[in-house]
């Protein structure tokens, strides 16, 4: 009966939630067994908990899984110190832990039978966990950091946004954070079947070595998950190195902290957008304020910030899902409907110039002075159905789904020229635009109905990497040798390739999810 199913599942609750109350004791007092006999032999060990039965908010399930998960962290690095962990070390490379909540897959760099703490005294172990002390800023940096917040106050664009009343969030300081990549090409990272995250390199493997040609990987990621809401940052570092990887990471996660601190001041879309610009205004600081005396040492980025959310245009009884995204650069984001099975471009003429993909048209961080690259920052909005898709990519997918980086000449569409400097740049611009959501179209029709994120993910990088095949072969066979520019021989373009997928809708995990079962 449906009594019996409620009453069987609130036991299963109560049990796994014993459970994980029993573990948490039994970790605890490892713990202060342990720290007894490190730091004060004569400590007498603390005596046996007692463990009842309790009932316990399914809300709180959560906090006590991260904080067992602590606790074991805790645990092992006391254990290793003293020399008395015993558990034998597999004999393949370790995987890297995974998290109960937000899995991502992949391996550890530690070698097998290594250990981080084995060998090191206490002081060095407690030195690892000892944050570097805060970096010394000059006034001069401060002034220069600060000095152009009033460039991306653009009423201009925040007026086209409508005014409709935002859904409060809910969640509290959200459901789960993802961010990343490392530096070479990594496995997907996700949340269930909400958010999917995929950063690799097509770059070939440099000779007899384990990392790429390009890295670090200067593309990066940051994503905060509500349980009504979805606010993301995806930036591509211009060029290559440190300096281009350092200012993506600072863009992306400036952006995204500054929107979870100061969600809750907009109540309509087009004060959101004037938050959201604040929040781009916030990353070009912590940009700038990652150099040293002078501001043209760091590096720059593009960036695409975007939030997913709920909105009425009068009491919210009629709320519908609305992507609004503010974009610098050449990053993009497309909408992938599931009633029409098509894809859409929503940030529309962010290049105008296919031609020259050197050039990303804006850029945060130092343009020779302090002063940012605003020439294409936008705003732009798209109204969504539950179960669609929305993902954000970097320039590393779309070039590689355009007509000149597939060969394709303007002969091959009837129109007169040689190549596509003779072509009309607008109507070239309108042919590349479907051309791209068309091929992303058919990569993702051929999925077939069943979708979710991460297959989105990954094949679309997939693509990528399939395209780019014989450019890398070509890099591969000749390391002395520029890499023709023969896009019928080689086509696509050997770049950094990020996805950002997320699903329309309430950000949840069933009960079996969030134990990890």
């Amino acid at each position: 009966s449906p009594l019996q199913q409620v009453t069987s599942g609130v036991d299963r609750v109560l049990a796994d939630v014993n459970l994980l109350m029993h573990q948490y004791d039994q970790l605890e007092r490892e713990i202060q067994k342990q720290e007894a006999a490190l730091f004060s032999s004569d400590s007498t060990p603390p005596t046996e908990l007692d463990h009842q039965t309790v009932t316990i908010p399914y809300k709180t399930l959560h906090s006590i899984i991260s904080e067992r998960n602590f606790l074991m962290t805790n645990y092992t690095v006391v254990k290793e110190a003293l020399g008395e962990d015993t558990t034998p070390k597999p004999s393949r490379p370790l995987s890297r832990q995974v998290s109960l909540i937000n899995r991502s897959s992949g391996t550890s760099r530690v070698q097998p039978g290594s250990s981080l703490y084995a060998g090191t005294s206490i002081d060095e172990i407690t030195q690892k966990f000892t944050p570097s002390p805060r970096k010394f800023l000059s006034e001069q940096t401060k002034i220069a950091a600060r000095q152009h917040h009033k460039e991306f106050m653009r009423l201009d664009l925040t007026s086209d946004l409508p005014t409709m009343i935002l859904e409060p969030t809910k969640g509290g300081n959200g459901v789960s954070t993802m961010k990343g990549p490392g530096h070479s090409s990594a496995d997907v990272q996700m949340f269930g079947d909400h958010c999917c995250c995929r950063t690799i390199s097509s770059y070939p493997p440099k000779p007899d070595f384990h990392q790429r040609m390009g890295d670090p990987i200067c593309d990066r990621y940051f994503v905060k998950l509500y349980e009504n809401r979805i606010i993301c940052g995806l930036a591509d570092g211009c060029s290559w190195g440190e300096r281009a990887r350092s200012a993506a990471k600072k863009a992306c996660k400036a952006f995204v902290l500054y929107m979870n601190a100061n969600q809750k001041a907009p109540k309509n879309l087009q004060e959101l957008g004037r938050t959201m610009l604040e929040g781009f205004a916030d990353a070009h600081r912590k940009i700038l304020e990652t150099s040293n005396e002078a501001v043209w040492e760091a590096g720059t980025t593009t960036l695409n910030g975007s939030v997913l959310l709920r909105a009425s245009p009068g009491d919210l009884s009629m709320k519908k899902w609305i992507f609004v995204s503010c974009n610098l650069g050449d990053c993009k984001a497309f909408y992938y409907s599931k009633q029409t099975k098509k894809v859409r471009d929503i940030t529309l003429n962010t290049r105008d110039n296919i031609q020259e993909s050197g050039d990303p048209g804006g850029r945060l961080g130092p343009r020779g002075d302090s002063k940012p690259d605003l020439r294409n920052l936008s705003l732009f909005w798209q109204y969504c159905e539950e179960d669609d898709y929305v993902f954000i990519v970097s320039d590393g997918v779309y070039d590689n789904c355009d007509l000149r980086h597939q060969g394709y000449l303007p002969k091959d569409f009837d129109l007169p020229g040689d190549t596509w400097d003779d072509v009309d740049p607008k109507k070239v611009n309108n042919m590349n635009c479907k051309h791209v959501e068309g091929q992303l179209t058919k990569v993702i029709r051929g999925l077939g109905d069943n979708l979710v994120p991460s297959d989105i993910c990954v094949a679309i990088t997939d693509f990528c990497l399939q395209i780019t095949e014989n450019s890398r072969q070509f890099m591969v066979n000749n390391p002395n040798s520029r890499l023709p520019k023969d896009y019928t021989k080689y086509p696509g373009k050997v770049d950094h390739t990020s996805v950002v997928c997320f699903r329309v809708g309430e950000v949840s995990l069933s009960y079996d999810q969030w134990m990890g079962k």
